[in-house]
């Protein structure tokens, strides 16, 4: 069982977290064609599967408001992140006093809040609902679809969110990830087409999952296999509460092995 720290304790957790993400440059990005509204008045929701790039799209959302707003108005909370945990919705009110505490200049000003993974907080909906109450915070939230579903977002919220899924690579954005630039109406004259051909018996072997899009043909397998066990197996077993597990385990892997046959 976890122990949960003192008061104190979380919000210097909070502002180091905090100052950690404004004094860090941003990873490197491969723009995702997904398109969502940066000055929504509802919460901007993003749901879909593991490992799609949900947070690499968080980054890619807030690389166009640094320039508009900088980075102080700007806060991206991971709360999955160890020194966080464990993390109870009454525990949330304390990062917004750690931001004030580290910029109180800020509290006139819209701020805009990046939460990751917040299935983690349970209740969340009651802390995200008084914020977006409050007018002070435009919101964007990530959650996998095992424990956030469109549906329940909307019944959660209230109907005051705009859901987006985020899904695996489409294969224009995999040709992106391939570094492979193209001029359409030229393709079929130019020598790139070849490797477009090539890109796309990759895209329909491997699938597009950015880190097997990167991934080296060797280690492809067991990224695949790892997500495997993570989305699909282990996600069903938890969402669904399936009790023989050995059996699913066994049912889904004959499935995948005999589809041609279905």
């Amino acid at each position: 069982t976890l122990i949960s720290m003192p008061d104190t304790n979380k919000k210097e957790a909070f502002k180091l977290a905090i100052r950690e993400f404004h004094e860090r440059s941003l990873p490197d990005l491969v723009e995702r064609e997904l398109s969502v509204p940066l000055d929504a008045e509802k919460v901007v929701t993003l749901y879909g599967p593991r490992r799609v790039g949900k947070t690499y799209y968080l980054y890619q959302l807030i690389n166009f408001l640094i320039p508009l707003h900088g980075k102080e108005r700007i806060i991206f909370i991971n709360l999955e992140d160890e020194r966080l945990l464990p993390l109870d919705v009454k525990d949330m009110r304390l990062l917004v006093e750690a931001y004030y505490e580290l910029y109180p200049e800020n509290r006139k000003k819209p701020v805009y809040l990046f939460l990751d993974e917040i299935q983690v907080v349970e209740g969340w909906e009651t802390f995200v609902r008084r914020l977006d109450e409050s007018r002070k915070f435009r919101l964007f939230i990530t959650g996998s679809s095992a424990r956030l579903m469109s549906r329940e977002i909307a019944t959660s919220l209230r109907g005051r969110t705009l859901p987006y899924q985020l899904l695996p690579l489409s294969f224009s954005e995999f040709l992106r990830f391939k570094k492979l630039e193209y001029d359409l109406p030229l393709v079929k004259y130019s020598g790139i087409r070849f490797d477009i051909k090539k890109a796309l018996e990759e895209y329909l072997e491997w699938g597009g999952y950015p880190e097997v899009a990167k991934a080296d043909k060797d280690i492809k397998v067991e990224i695949l296999k790892s997500y495997f066990e993570m989305i699909v197996f282990r996600d069903l077993v938890e969402r669904f509460s399936i009790r023989n597990s050995r059996f699913m385990k066994f049912l889904l892997k004959y499935l995948l092995t005999n589809i041609s046959n279905l």
